[in-house]
């Protein structure tokens, strides 16, 4: 840090902030839905496309996040999937 002297009575102070530019830009994400296969009801951390698909199967219109997740991991390498299996096995009783 250094203080410059401008014109009389103003100064100017510069600041290093360049350590946290590294911790700028880093986007994380987690996606709950159904997959076509794979854990379900817990939190599973992909990082690429290819574990994403191994894992829980590819793309596949019946299932958006699919779309979603490998969207995502095209630009980033660090996902959270939580798989859910859906309505058809809940029936919710009245007493």
């Amino acid at each position: 840090m250094a203080t410059i002297f401008v014109s009389p009575g103003v100064y100017t102070k510069e600041q290093d902030f360049s350590v946290f530019a590294s911790r700028i830009g880093i986007t994380r994400l987690g996606l709950v839905g159904v997959t076509q296969k794979g854990p379900a009801f817990e939190a599973i951390k992909v990082s690429s496309t290819d574990e994403f698909n191994l894992r829980f199967g590819g793309t596949n219109p019946d299932y958006p996040l699919t779309y979603v997740a490998n969207s995502f991991l095209a630009q980033s390498d660090e996902l959270t999937i939580s798989r859910v299996l859906g309505t058809t096995g809940f029936i919710h009783q009245r007493g």
